[in-house]
Formats: structure tokens, C-alpha cells, sequence
């Protein structure tokens, strides 16, 4: 690996060992992820041949026959010089030993291609951080117009509820102006009796009207929505008098 970093620092290339122990190599201000690696062949070790059974000796079973095979790697001296990066498709990653030239005989091609790597991972990297900021800004202006129907609902919703506890007021007064009514016709008697059931029909009423209120709670549009608030709807939603 020496030549690398040698060659590599005679044209500006800074090396270091990451946190992750790998090793990165800075190209135009971008570090690269490299290794250097070297194929292995895999050989099977031959299990030991069964003892000499001595003459006379009763026979015992060979459990050695019953393992599973057994290999060791054996070095072979050919290299593998690998960018360990994501990059646009058809950039160069891999530089190998071949028979006709090794692998400090394409140094230039390797450093070279750590160039057009910087290059390109840096245009990758740019390319998905302005894909990033596009969803983040179209996720902000869905959630945005999730709250402001949200909060249109939910005032809806509240209107709806106020007049039909008006409404059902109103009806509850018109029954007994409707008793006051034929009280009048009623003996005098009936008329007193009738009075202490009037007053608390009418409390009655009033607990209903949303109008004995405060007014500053039927007439506010600040809702104020849950921070959590997603957009998103479990369940059924329950249907209003406008269609959504």
C-alpha cells in the first residue's frame, strides 16, 4: 500500500484511518473509502487417516469420517484495489493483478480514477441532498395544507355543534312558551305550581345555548391543532354538512 500513498501524496492526496477503521483517501476535498485486498484460494485439508488397529483389538467406529470438512486459504499474491463508495453507474471501482500487469503498473489508471471518483461522488451526493430538500419542502407544503383542512374541519365541526345546541334551545323554549301559553287559561292554582317548573325548564335552555356562553369561544378561529398532527386520518372520519 505504500506506493499508493506515496504516489497519491505527490499529487495532493491526503490518507487516514477512519473511526471505522477503514481507509480514506481525500481527492479534491472528498474523502474516498479504499481497500486493499487479496484473493485467497481455498484448499480442504484432508481428514488424518484412521489409526492401525492392532491385531486382536476389537473393532471401534471412525467418527473422524463424519466431520465436516476442513480448509484452510491459502495466500496467492494477486491484489484487488476497490473504492468503497456509491457512485454514478459506470465509474470505475475495481483495479486488479493480472498475468500481463501487476497492480503498481496502473497506478496512474488507479489515481486517475480516484479523481473521477471524488468527481463523481460529490455530484451524487449533491444530486440526493437537493432530492432531500425537494421532498422536505413538498413534505412542508402537504402538511401544511393537511393543518389548514384540519383546522377548517375542526371550526366546521364546532359551528355545527353550536347551532344544534341552539337549536335544540330554542326548541325546548318554544315548548314552554307553548306551557306558559295554555297556563293562561289554567286556574290560578295550577298557574302558581306551574311556575317553579317553568323557571328551571327555562335554567335548563340555557344550559344548552351556547349563546349564555362567552362569545369569544363560539366566534374564535384560533384552533390549534396537536404537534404530533400528521395529516394522516385513522379511523373514520365523521362527515360533515360541506363536502370535503
Amino acid at each position: 500500500f505504500y506506493f499508493f500513498i506515496k504516489e497519491g501524496e505527490a499529487e495532493g492526496y491526503s490518507w487516514k484511518i477512519n473511526a471505522e477503521g477503514k481507509t480514506v483517501v481525500t481527492v479534491n476535498d472528498e474523502p474516498v473509502a479504499v481497500r486493499l485486498m487479496e484473493r485467497l484460494d481455498k484448499h480442504p485439508i484432508p481428514p488424518p487417516p484412521p489409526p492401525k488397529r492392532r491385531p486382536g483389538a476389537s473393532w471401534e467406529p471412525n467418527f473422524m469420517s463424519l466431520r465436516s470438512p476442513q480448509f484452510e486459504w491459502i495466500s496467492t499474491g494477486e491484489l484487488t484495489f476497490q473504492i468503497e463508495a456509491r457512485m454514478d453507474y459506470g465509474e470505475r471501482k475495481n483495479w486488479k493483478d493480472t498475468k500481463t500487469a501487476r497492480l503498481e503498473k496502473k497506478l496512474s489508471s488507479i489515481l486517475a480514477g480516484l479523481s473521477s471518483a471524488s468527481i463523481s461522488i460529490k455530484a451524487l451526493r449533491e444530486k440526493e441532498e437537493a432530492r432531500e430538500r425537494e421532498w422536505a419542502e413538498d413534505e412542508r407544503r402537504r402538511l401544511e395544507r393537511a393543518r389548514n383542512l384540519e383546522t377548517q374541519r375542526r371550526l366546521r365541526r364546532n359551528l355545527v355543534k353550536h347551532t344544534e345546541r341552539w337549536e335544540r334551545a330554542e326548541r325546548l323554549r318554544a315548548f314552554i312558551k307553548g306551557v306558559e301559553n295554555c297556563l293562561k287559561f289554567a286556574p290560578l292554582a295550577d298557574q302558581d305550581m306551574a311556575q317553579a317548573w317553568i323557571d328551571w325548564a327555562h335554567e335548563q335552555a340555557d344550559l344548552l345555548d351556547p349563546l349564555q356562553e362567552s362569545l369569544a369561544l363560539i366566534t374564535t378561529l384560533d384552533e390549534q391543532l396537536e404537534s404530533w398532527f400528521s395529516g394522516s386520518h385513522y379511523g373514520q372520519v365523521e362527515k360533515g354538512w360541506w363536502p370535503e
